[in-house]
């Protein structure tokens, strides 16, 4: 990949085209009250994608276009801001759990209907979406892990928690990737100070740096691509491996990205190893293929097809489910992928065929 300074000039262009595609943030609310921030993006099946410490969803795809727009050719991507981040609820509670932060993920799921989804997280929130995955293997086709660790605490607790303790402001810019020009540096700080609070930082970081895994990864029977960043200096990639190792269906590639996300080459990876994991009938092809499709639509899906197959229009059918026409119309080109439909009038006809109109 090219120097982080080129890399973000040359791709300032991308930016406009890629926030075009994704849709308004929207709100989920967790089971103990919260609110939390989600959008999406793409086509194809469902990734979402947990957010980062200290991370938000306007940062990523300002500063990150090119690995969003190749990997939204692939995927629908929902990302989400974690409680205490971006625009979810914020001044967080001393008594914060990890579970707690498995709430966030379960009030995005329950967003997305019934089907399986790819989970994609990077750094500590990846034991939440471990324990997610052994706890919900019917829900998760496939897990996504960029750079772990089986104890969190080996990231480093003197400069994730020590170093922010001491000077957040100076700990955020140590988080600027090398080789920004002064404006792009000024402007990446000035972006950060929006993301999160020290109060809040220091409570998310301390749960997540307190995270053990070790009794989890046996658990976890989910296929999952374990990628390590070879740049991220303060995590041995001797720590991704045994994650990967220890995991019955694990797998391990290196990535040579200069950047918190992988190299968008490191996308064609995950699609190759996400088609490998999609489930296989033994029912006749034609049958095969329809069960199939209908087994890929979410439950929100479904919903949208059956209003489709009725003759409504996006704009009828957002008013009935009070969502935005661009979501239903993101839904349907998702319909049209999954069931091999070019229209409406031949999505409205498999609604018929298998009585969901």
């Amino acid at each position: 990949m090219c120097p982080a300074s080129s890399f973000l000039r040359n791709s300032w262009p991308l930016v406009e085209s890629v926030a075009m595609e994704q849709s308004p943030v929207q709100f989920a609310k967790t089971a103990d009250g919260l609110s939390i921030a989600w959008t999406q993006a793409g086509n194809g099946p469902l990734m979402i994608m947990m957010p980062a410490l200290n991370a938000s969803l306007s940062g990523s795809w300002i500063h990150f276009p090119d690995w969003f727009q190749e990997v939204t050719r692939h995927f629908t991507v929902v990302q989400y801001d974690g409680r205490g981040h971006g625009l979810s609820s914020r001044d967080l509670s001393a008594d914060l759990t990890m579970s707690d932060l498995g709430l966030d993920l379960e009030a995005v799921v329950s967003q997305q209907g019934q089907g399986a989804f790819i989970l994609y997280a990077s750094g500590g929130t990846t034991h939440v979406a471990l324990r997610y995955a052994a706890a919900h293997p019917e829900r998760v086709q496939a897990l996504v892990l960029n750079t772990c660790a089986v104890a969190n605490a080996s990231w480093g607790m003197t400069y994730w928690r020590a170093l922010p303790s001491e000077n957040f402001e100076y700990f955020r810019e140590t988080l600027l990737l090398p080789g920004l020009t002064v404006e792009e540096r000024k402007e990446w700080i000035e972006r950060s100070r929006t993301v999160s609070t020290f109060h809040d930082y220091d409570i998310y970081s301390r749960v997540l740096m307190d995270g053990v895994i070790e009794d989890v990864l046996p658990q976890v029977q989910t296929p999952a691509l374990v990628i390590h960043q070879t740049w991220r200096t303060t995590l041995p990639r001797e720590e991704s491996m045994r994650v990967a190792a220890s995991l019955p269906n694990g797998r391990f590639a290196l990535d040579s990205a200069t950047s918190y996300y992988p190299d968008p080459t490191t996308v064609q990876v995950i699609v190759d190893f996400v088609a490998q994991t999609s489930p296989v009938s033994s029912a006749p092809a034609a049958e095969s293929g329809q069960a199939l499709a209908i087994g890929l639509l979410s439950q929100r899906e479904v919903e949208v097809l059956g209003l489709v197959a009725q003759g409504k229009t996006s704009q009828e059918i957002a008013a009935e489910l009070v969502i935005s026409p661009f979501t239903v119309n993101r839904h349907i080109s998702n319909i049209y992928s999954k069931i091999g439909a070019a229209n409406r009038a031949e999505a409205a006809s498999f609604a018929t065929r298998h009585g969901i109109a």
